[in-house]
This record gives structure tokens, C-alpha cells and sequence, in this order.
């Protein structure tokens, strides 16, 4: 018998260091007022969801957004946690302003304003890339172990589990995902408390949605 998934990828809610622009990858801040609050109305939106199973990264931002959603849930349902679906590690620029950040990857890529590289498609091995580069202390991790880790994590969640789950993880570890399993080389910013959809069957992955806001504005009614 044919066994079927679908993944609800969502992005956690939002943190300290989203609310000020700080870089956050394997740095963690707990959920704001207002992230937890979005994230209760996205746990009534997706209420009506009978999920089989919860994970969630390993990160305490994950984990809390996850436990908010599954109280919302008219049935207890297990929490498991994964590291590999952890966001990106920045090294030694954990915590940084965005905008500090942004403009030293431009300098680094030859450009005088962080607009200027924004304006262009980097790819994620590229943005990978210039992480390591850039990283005195030598802390990030290369591309080729951030891709094998998510989709290796993300695999695994689909391989063991059935019906519906909730994936809770990170904006740049969803869209990097997404990005393995499609044609599409890039994926916008995915919001905070955002439902991305994956139908996993026969080995083969399929994205059915991405950057979902209807499940949170539902929920905010």
C-alpha cells in the first residue's frame, strides 16, 4: 500500500533578533509577544488538520511555535525534534545587523551597496560560499554539508511518518529545501509563521504551496 505525506514546512514565529534585524541561524531568541500570538492564531487556523505528527527543529524558537500550534490541536500528537532541519549557521555573524551584514557580502562580491546584490539571483551554494568565506572564526558550515544535513533530515521526517505533519523550521532551511526537490533555483523570504506544502510519495517530493499566510489570517478571525 502506497504510503502518502504531506509536510506542513512552517517557518517558526517571530523572534528578538527578527523583530531588531539581527542575523539568526543556530543563535536562538524566544518568540516575541506578538510571534506568539501570531503563531496561536496560525495553531487555530490549522486546527481542522488532523496531523499524525509534529517535528521541529532543534532550536528553541522551533520548539516553541511548535508546542503553540499543538495546543490548539483537538488531540495530543507526538513532538519529535530534529537538528538537521536547523537553520543555517552564519559562524561568527550570528547576531549581527542584517544590514551590516548584507553590505559585507556585497563589498565581498564586489559591489558598493548591499542593493546592488540583492538585485541579483544568488544562488544558495553562493550565499553558502560567501558565508565561509567571510567567516574569521571558521564556525559556518560548507554547502555541500548544509544541503546533505536538510535533505537527509527532511527525507527521514517523510520516510517515517504518514498522513499529515507538521514540520516546524526555518525561513532559509524551508526555501532551500523546496529549492532541492523543484526546478525553481531560488525562493523569496518566507514570512514567519508562513505554511509551505510538500507531498512526499514513492521517493518523490512535490511542492504543492509556498510562503501560505491563509492558515495564520484564518486563525486571526
Amino acid at each position: 500500500m502506497r504510503s502518502e505525506v504531506i509536510l506542513y514546512l512552517t517557518r517558526h514565529g517571530q523572534t528578538m533578533l527578527n523583530a531588531t534585524q539581527r542575523v539568526q541561524g543556530w543563535a536562538d531568541t524566544p518568540l516575541t509577544p506578538e510571534g506568539r500570538q501570531g503563531i496561536i492564531s496560525l495553531g487555530k487556523g490549522l486546527r481542522d488538520i488532523p496531523f499524525t505528527t509534529a517535528v521541529s527543529s532543534d532550536s528553541g524558537r522551533a520548539q516553541e511555535t511548535a508546542q503553540l500550534i499543538l495546543k490548539e490541536q483537538p488531540n495530543q500528537i507526538e513532538h519529535l525534534s530534529d537538528s538537521r532541519i536547523r537553520e543555517w549557521s552564519f559562524g561568527s555573524f550570528e547576531g549581527e545587523l542584517e544590514s551590516t551584514w548584507f553590505q559585507l557580502m556585497a563589498e565581498h562580491h564586489g559591489f558598493q551597496t548591499a542593493e546592488e546584490l540583492l538585485a541579483l539571483p544568488l544562488s544558495y551554494e553562493q550565499i553558502a560560499g560567501t558565508i565561509v568565506a567571510l567567516d574569521e572564526r571558521s564556525w559556518a558550515e560548507p554547502y555541500e554539508v548544509i544541503e546533505k544535513r536538510i535533505l537527509d533530515g527532511m527525507t527521514t521526517i517523510a520516510q517515517q511518518t504518514t498522513g499529515e505533519v507538521l514540520v516546524v523550521s526555518h525561513g532559509l532551511t524551508i526555501a532551500h529545501f523546496l529549492s532541492l526537490i523543484s526546478d525553481d533555483a531560488i525562493f523569496p523570504s518566507l514570512q514567519n509563521g508562513s505554511v509551505s506544502k510538500v507531498h512526499y510519495v514513492d521517493g518523490k517530493f512535490t511542492v504543492l504551496s509556498v510562503n501560505d499566510l491563509s492558515y495564520l489570517e484564518l486563525g486571526s478571525k
